[in-house]
């Protein structure tokens, strides 16, 4: 609406260098807010769905091959059963498929039924009962890739160790600088969030440089209060 507004006082080419616009953009604005009998809301962003979808091909001897794998070695993942797949597809003469499509073909699998998902079963050792539990969602790891620290601050590396000593189990937490020789430890009873919390608390005050990023191996002590 800015754009529009500043192209009436200034004109389109001026509106279209000030906001670093293309022509077809402005154009193509200044359309929908004039069919839409300049209401705002025409200029609300349409749905950007491709009106032909692609429709999935569909590889019934490679699924069958996928079943029986699966079923052979459970929780094998697109990765492994591409290596296994090829030589099958060998010997048989059949299309060699990539790992993506090999992924997709186990995830359909999964929403039909036809493989199970993995699960863990657990027994209730007072009632007998089974319960199973199914993995959780996990957060993705989030990767330095190649950022480099060049000063102390800049990444802390956060990591926790449990011991043993004479039947009583500690938890060691602890911090180092990957730019200096800081390091930092305290040591818990039990291991949570809410100790990783009040562990960076009592490092914040005794590190001497401002801390810019942490790497941790994603635990779940390193979750909610954290």
């Amino acid at each position: 609406m800015k754009v529009l507004i500043h192209a009436q006082t200034h004109g389109a080419a001026s509106a279209i260098d000030a906001f670093s616009i293309s022509r077809s953009t402005f154009y193509n604005w200044k359309k929908a807010f004039n069919n839409g009998k300049r209401n705002i809301a025409a200029l609300a962003p349409a749905s950007t769905r491709p009106h032909n979808l692609r429709i999935p091909v569909s590889h019934p001897w490679h699924e069958t091959q996928i079943r029986t794998l699966r079923q052979k070695y459970h929780g094998m993942g697109k990765e492994k059963l591409k290596i296994l797949l090829d030589e099958l597809c060998v010997i048989a003469g059949q299309e060699l498929l990539s790992e993506s499509t090999i992924g997709r073909i186990v995830k359909r699998l999964k929403k039909r039924g036809v493989i199970d998902n993995y699960c863990e079963i657990r027994i209730n050792g007072r009632t007998g009962r089974l319960h199973v539990k199914k993995p959780a969602n996990r957060q993705p790891l989030a990767r330095r890739k190649g950022y480099t620290p060049e000063k102390p601050g800049d990444l802390l590396q956060m990591d926790c160790v449990t011991m043993m000593a004479d039947g009583i189990r500690r938890y060691l937490v602890s911090a180092i600088d990957y730019s200096s020789d800081f390091a930092y430890s305290y040591t818990y009873k039990t291991l949570s969030s809410l100790s990783t919390k009040d562990f960076f608390s009592k490092l914040c005050s005794v590190v001497p440089f401002e801390i810019k990023h942490i790497q941790t191996d994603n635990g779940s002590e390193f979750h909610r209060y954290f």
